[in-house]
């Protein structure tokens, strides 16, 4: 007798002849089409190829029915493999939804239940793990700041790419200015990411590999590909979905390209959906309802799967990690064992082979309400036909008579109390992992605003996570259907916040958002942005003050008095508050910023030093950083510093008058020979000059300086003379008797001299 094999069990999914007995047995046997999946006795060790489709909602893709679609490629997945018709996330949020892909386990079981905020555990095994253990090269792509690495995904993979850049801000002095972000969303379009994977899979494609590709275009804001007219679609989600799929025939050409299509599993797989409006919700996260939950799910590649055709049993993404171990012949992998033990999901393997398995409940959940807004989180139980979503105000809908989710059956007793039941029996089964809390640097924050998950400051709700008491009271708080009006109006508002759009309309708008849920400590801090950006510090202050009598840690906040305290230049009134945030958040670049720039102005470039030196280590083209850390060191006597750093702030932000008029009076004034370069400092100060079209008198000064510098004394009165002018029509006394005294200095000088 031969040993079964460790093999892959796709081999096992092929016609079973049995050249034993008449041929008529056989005949009858070929004709029912009766398949058997048993072992083969040859091992192979196929690739996966795992791409994760961000916001795809499985009803915008043309193999899903829908008529506008342009997926040519996911299409021909689909018809050549096996496509799921009911995959169903557990979480309409992009990190925990992966988490579970990864894990097989729901967010209360592996921790990670909204966007930025915490860690896996240690103990819990990943995808990328197993196959790393058996030998396979692990790699993943990421297009998302959201799956940075800091939250554990990147376990078990050699590259992990998720170099992201961090969104601009109008300003650099935004800290002291109060120049809000600009929010281009941190994320890099799909073609990086797939360039990126294919020139890792060119140097793995000769031995097994495991290949993450996130793609995460069709995420809000929608772009149009100009560029790409054949791809122009009238709807920009589609479009977007369009571009997504061209990507996707990118990386299938690859393996055409080299054979490997035939032994690479290729698994597409959304992480949620998108409301797109519906049932008032413009994206997601905030509620459950199927167009933020219904996902794709394709399964192709080896010839064993090819024409399995759709399957219409309900599965879900907690599905994922202990089908793909077992297609690949890792399920019995030690490794795995006990959390496949532990997990809810399950191989869907035997649906593979035209087998059933039997019918059973998926969970999903979204706490994102409360982290956003103070409101009650949502919970929902799905089966065959039944969907139940526990909120403050229950709904029950009949997924078989109405897909859409447009009557609420919570009346009917019966079914309701029964659906409940099942809610609350499922979540006794569930072995929930605490949260591992990793504070959310202010930085962090912006870039997940910058993606649409803002921070709404509400406190910890980790205890809520293991206590049944503590969860049960937060579906006491406001249902999110009654706030999502109020939510949209929020966004409104904070758009023309961004956009410096402050009139008494909006002033009025955001006092009303207020006054309609003043629980929501982002509204507050949003109206104290609001008067700040009207320049009406007091109540900006006592607005922000308020929030943080609620939730001393709300980062923004803090860093929002801070600002306005730099602006009315009440250092020694920012500095506990940022030194309270670093605490809390030890990376902070922008908290790290703002006290440095403090603390130049309290006398201690020392410490002023090393803030920024620690900004640079992060963000190493921070001009900002380059020029406060000129100031610093010059302070501290180190002028071959400062001149290296103002030069290095000017190269990466040419013009920018705050680091080119230090750098010009250096060149001119350093106490070090070598380092005085007059003739530079009047091409920086004439170029100043230009840019502020000789009406500004610190560059006019500077201008003056540099020619005396150069012993030309009477240029140097004659630009004085002007810049006189120039402060005398903005009534600036104090430069005005500067000037004078440097005007009677370089006549003087030319009286002396002939030039």
């Amino acid at each position: 007798m031969v040993a079964p094999s460790e093999s892959s069990p796709l081999n096992d999914c092929r016609w079973t002849v049995i050249v034993k007995g008449c041929s008529i047995f056989l005949s009858l046997l070929m004709l029912t089409g009766i398949t058997a999946c048993r072992r083969s006795l040859q091992p192979a060790r196929y690739n996966v190829l795992m791409i994760t489709l961000d916001t795809t909602r499985a009803d915008r893709l043309g193999c899903y029915g829908y008529p506008l679609a342009l997926t040519p490629t996911l299409d021909q997945l689909a018809r050549e493999g096996t496509r799921f018709e009911h995959c169903r996330s557990p979480i309409p949020l992009t990190l925990p939804s992966h988490a579970s892909m990864m894990t097989g386990l729901y967010p209360p079981e592996h921790g990670l239940r909204v966007n930025g905020m915490d860690v896996l555990a240690p103990e819990l095994v990943t995808l990328p793990m197993v196959f790393s253990n058996a030998g396979y090269r692990c790699g993943a792509f990421i297009a998302a700041t959201v799956l940075d690495h800091r939250h554990g995904l990147n376990r078990g993979c050699e590259i992990y790419n998720d170099h992201i850049e961090t969104p601009k801000i109008s300003s650099e002095d935004y800290e002291r200015t109060g120049h809000l972000p600009d929010l281009t969303p941190p994320m890099r379009p799909g073609a990086q990411v797939v360039d990126d994977a294919l020139v890792w899979l060119d140097t793995v494609r000769d031995r097994p590999f495991f290949a993450w590709v996130h793609l995460y275009d069709p995420h809000y804001p929608y772009e149009r590909h100009d560029a790409l007219p054949q791809l122009r679609r009238e709807d920009p989600y589609d479009e977007e979905i369009a571009y997504t799929d061209w990507q996707v025939g990118r990386l299938v050409k690859w393996l055409d390209r080299y054979g490997l299509k035939r032994k690479t599993l290729i698994v597409i797989v959304g992480d949620h959906g998108e409301s797109l409006g519906e049932h008032g919700e413009a994206t997601h996260g905030l509620t459950l309802y199927e167009n933020a939950l219904h996902v794709p799910f394709i399964l192709s590649g080896p010839p064993r799967l090819r024409s399995v055709g759709p399957i219409p049993t309900p599965v879900g993404l907690v599905d994922l990690f202990p089908t793909l171990l077992e297609c690949t012949g890792l399920a019995n992998h030690p490794m795995a064992a006990a959390q496949l033990a532990r997990s809810k999901g399950r191989s869907l393997f035997p649906l593979l082979c035209k087998k059933n398995i039997p019918s059973r409940s998926l969970y999903a959940e979204t706490i994102h309400p409360y982290h956003q807004f103070g409101w009650a989180p949502q919970q929902a139980l799905i089966n065959q036909d039944w969907k139940l979503i526990r909120s403050p105000k229950m709904e029950l809908f009949d997924l078989s008579r109405d897909a859409h989710e447009n009557t609420n059956r919570w009346n009917d007793a019966e079914q309701s109390r029964a659906a409940l039941n099942q809610l609350r029996d499922f979540e006794k089964t569930l072995e929930r992992t605490p949260p591992i809390s990793q504070p959310l640097a202010s930085d962090d924050i912006r870039k997940l605003e910058a993606l649409g998950y803002v921070a709404g400051g509400q406190k910890s709700i980790s205890d809520a996570y293991t206590n049944e008491d503590a969860w049960a009271a937060l579906f006491t708080l406001r249902d999110i259907k009654d706030g999502l009006d109020i939510a949209r109006k929020s966004f409104s508002i904070r758009a023309k916040i961004i956009v410096n759009d402050v009139g008494d309309d909006v002033l009025e708008q955001a006092k009303t958002l207020v006054k309609e849920s003043p629980e929501t400590l982002f509204f507050q801090n949003l109206l104290g942005c609001l008067y700040l950006r009207r320049n009406e510090y007091d109540p900006a202050i006592a607005i922000f003050r308020h929030t943080l009598d609620i939730n001393p840690d709300y980062s923004e906040s803090i860093n929002n008095l801070a600002m306005v305290y730099m602006i009315l230049q009440k250092f020694t009134d920012a500095e506990p508050l940022l030194r309270h945030e670093i605490e809390n958040s030890p990376q902070s670049i922008r908290a790290h910023k703002s006290m440095g720039y403090v603390l130049l102005h309290l006398g201690q470039p020392a410490k002023a030093r090393d803030h920024f030196e620690f900004v640079l280590s992060r963000e190493p083209e921070s001009h900002g950083a380059h020029k406060y850390l000129g100031d610093a060191l010059l302070q501290l006597g180190d002028e071959a510093g400062a001149l290296a750093h103002y030069t290095e702030s000017l190269r990466l932000n040419p013009g920018w008058m705050d680091a080119a008029l230090p750098l010009a009076h250096l060149l001119i004034s350093a106490h070090e020979p070598q380092l005085r370069d007059p003739s530079r400092a009047l091409q920086i100060a004439w170029q100043a000059c230009e840019t502020t079209e000789h009406h500004v008198v610190e560059p006019m000064t500077a201008l003056a300086a540099a020619y005396a510098a150069l012993g030309r004394p009477q240029k140097a009165a004659e630009v004085t003379e002007l810049a006189l002018a120039v402060a005398r029509e903005s009534t600036n006394e104090t430069a005005g008797l500067a000037l004078k005294s440097d005007l009677d200095r370089y006549l003087r000088a030319a009286a002396g001299s002939e030039e």
